[in-house]
């Protein structure tokens, strides 16, 4: 695996303690300059050019010393992996210098990664590892960790189904860029969860069609039973047709699942 932390000179010395926060600090700073949350636009040419990019890869060589075994409760530890994943996928955006999509780079989520103290983690493995317990992503049977990686004790025991409206891929079908703090981190999962299904779940009255996003089909048994699924959707969904739809169309409803759009959410001032 390539490591995209280990290469800047002279990194900012920052208290292993603090990182988590400075992580988020430094991730907010992309998201307050770069992402254009109306579009789900991020303008990743200015950013690699940037100050903000610049204080933020001193901030990820400096985890190069960090061991996870100092995140001590769980909102710690859920709100850390969510913004280094969402961090690294716009670095390795930038990095393999991505053009219209991210399957134009079909090692994308498993080339590159972050060194902390304690082993590498790419992308998947931040994913499927850590924030899904260590299930394999959807049409594979292994383990994205294997049993000597030392991220395996680091697993996070429960799967939050929020997770997949959380996590940022640079693809214009992926959730929206959101910077994750432990204190608040509930609140913020709920907002982002409706935000998620507001923009990507439609009913269709005339056929009782719910459609829904391809993480629904990917990684279903996250979501529990297919009750479950619908409960939350219910729940969460601002738009009352798409509530009363599911509970009117109860037993007849259908479900389709919408093609995931692969293509680069980049800025309009780049295409």
């Amino acid at each position: 695996m390539h490591i995209l932390n280990d290469r800047y000179v002279d990194p900012k010395k920052i208290n292993a303690s603090v990182l988590p926060m400075e992580l988020a600090a430094r991730l907010g700073d992309l998201y307050q300059r770069f992402y254009n949350e109306a579009l789900h636009e991020f303008d990743y040419l200015a950013c690699e050019h940037s100050q903000e990019f610049a204080r933020y890869l001193q901030t990820v060589e400096a985890l190069t010393a960090f061991h996870p075994k100092q995140l001590t409760d769980h909102d710690t530890r859920l709100a850390f992996w969510l913004n280094l994943y969402n961090g690294l996928a716009i670095h390795d955006i930038i990095h393999n210098n991505i053009g219209d999509s991210i399957n134009s780079c079909k090692t994308f989520f498993t080339k590159n990664g972050y060194q902390l103290a304690e082993g590498v983690y790419s992308l998947d493995d931040i994913e499927h590892g850590i924030l899904r317990n260590n299930h394999p992503k959807y049409a594979s049977l292994l383990l994205p960790l294997s049993k000597d990686h030392p991220g395996r004790k680091y697993c996070l025991p429960d799967i939050d189904p929020r997770i997949h409206a959380a996590l940022f891929c640079g693809t214009r079908s992926c959730p929206d860029l959101r910077v994750f703090h432990p204190d608040t981190i509930d609140a913020e999962l709920d907002a982002i969860t409706r935000l998620y299904l507001a923009n990507n779940v439609f009913f269709e009255s005339d056929t009782a069609t719910l459609n829904l996003p391809q993480k629904f089909r990917w990684y279903r048994e996250d979501f529990g039973s297919k009750e479950q699924m619908l409960d939350l959707i219910c729940k969460n969904h601002s738009k009352p047709e798409v509530r009363y739809g599911i509970q009117e169309a109860s037993k007849k409803l259908n479900i389709h699942h919408i093609e995931h759009d692969w293509r680069l959410n980049q800025s309009s001032s780049l295409r």
